[in-house]
């Protein structure tokens, strides 16, 4: 997905909002704030997080939890950072 260009992007970003911003519980949130990270970070996705986590806060990126009826998930980063 590194030859995404930002339109597509944004669009991809715009789905996967419309399809699960609306779905009850704070799991599921964190869940759709993480795919659009790794939209927006691609193969950086790891070092980002990590820098986050790196830096003096006792915050850990939560990955949050792929709603159940879902059959999708972003991983243009294969990344290390599984969703639940």
């Amino acid at each position: 997905m590194d030859d995404l260009t930002d339109q597509s992007k944004v669009e991809l970003i715009g789905l996967i909002i419309y399809g699960f911003g609306g779905i009850d519980g704070e799991d599921h949130k964190q869940w759709v704030l993480d795919q659009i990270l790794r939209v927006v970070h691609g193969p950086n996705y790891d070092k980002t997080v990590s820098s986050w986590e790196d830096a003096q806060s006792p915050c850990k990126w939560d990955t949050g939890t792929m709603p159940k009826d879902c059959r999708v998930s972003v991983d243009i980063t294969h990344s290390n950072r599984r969703n639940k």
